[in-house]
């Protein structure tokens, strides 16, 4: 009976590290999707902010021009003056070459000239 024990012993302890293994590895995905999505998260916080920010430019343009902005990249080289202080529409975002603001995402923000709307250029947040 000694020598059953004996050869069933490495059997078992090899189902035993594959189900470790297994454990260890649904862990570390779950913990994967975790950090992912809690990078979407901040991201997308991120982006309401900054739509915010261009949007609150987009009309502090308006009112001390009383004219729509050509671009975007205007808020960003143009300044304006109050008081003592001078200053541009918009800073603090992220840029792409030729002063074009970009999101948290790293897409371009869309702009109509015509209107002054501004939303997102990254993929299904266009709606925001």
């Amino acid at each position: 009976m000694n020598n059953m024990e004996i050869v069933g012993k490495p059997k078992r302890k090899r189902v035993e590290i594959f189900l470790v293994a297994v454990v260890l590895i649904i862990a570390a995905l779950v913990l994967g999707i975790k950090i992912q999505m809690s990078d979407k998260l901040a991201k997308e916080n991120a982006l309401m902010s900054e739509l915010r920010a261009v949007r609150s430019s987009v009309e502090l343009y308006i009112v001390l021009n009383k004219n729509i902005p050509p671009d975007l990249s205007s808020l960003v080289t143009q300044k304006y003056s109050f008081g003592d202080r001078q200053d541009t529409y918009l800073k603090g975002i992220k840029l792409e070459k030729g002063d074009q603001p970009i999101d948290s995402f790293g897409n371009k923000f869309n702009y109509d000239p015509k209107t002054g709307r501004v939303w997102p250029g990254t993929r299904g947040y266009e709606k925001w």
